[in-house]
């Protein structure tokens, strides 16, 4: 059997007995076809270290192991109208439609618009502590006022000032109990 040292005790664990994290995000555009509709947010990168939390179905966050996780996460918004728009974020448990819906946990942002050639942009952040069973998993749900306002990815910039790229969505799953 496989000991590590568990920096949350600092005793030798199993491999088996260690916390559990994922850290995930997305590189595209994702834009509604519908406004006031709910769609699942997409995730299609995963870092290689990540531990017993992995994506499935391209939005499943799942989670290998039961137990207590924070999930946090940070979406880029843009508005490309001259009127602001909300967006709704909320988590949804186990693919069960509405009803699946985890209780509180929807988040209003209202988008800024577009002024003069430039588009309108916000970051929303959110965290949740949610308890969960072995091979459950969470996807994000989102719905837009208007079509105009939706999560966008942007690329690498090598000039004013040079930056890494920007993803649409970043996702990280924590055990913590």
């Amino acid at each position: 059997m496989a000991f590590k040292l568990n920096p949350f005790t600092s005793q030798l664990d199993t491999v088996r007995n260690q916390m559990l994290w994922g850290s995930f995000y997305d590189t595209t555009n994702q834009t509604a076809a519908a406004a006031n509709t709910a769609y699942s947010i997409g995730i299609n990168s995963t870092d290689p270290d990540s531990r017993g939390i992995s994506i499935a179905s391209g939005s499943r966050i799942t989670f290998s192991r039961g137990g207590v996780y924070s999930i946090i996460y940070s979406v880029q918004f843009v508005n490309t109208d001259s009127q602001i728009h909300d967006i709704n974020i909320w988590l949804r448990k186990n693919d069960s439609g509405s009803s699946g819906d985890v209780v509180a946990s929807d988040s209003k942002f209202s988008v800024i618009e577009r002024h003069g050639s430039v588009d309108g942009h916000v970051i929303g952040c959110v965290n949740y502590v949610l308890k969960l069973a072995a091979n459950d998993y969470l996807e994000l749900i989102w719905s837009t006022t208007n079509v105009a306002a939706g999560i966008q990815s942007l690329p690498a910039s090598l000039s004013g000032p040079a930056h890494p790229s920007i993803p649409g969505i970043i996702l990280t799953a924590t055990q913590v109990a």
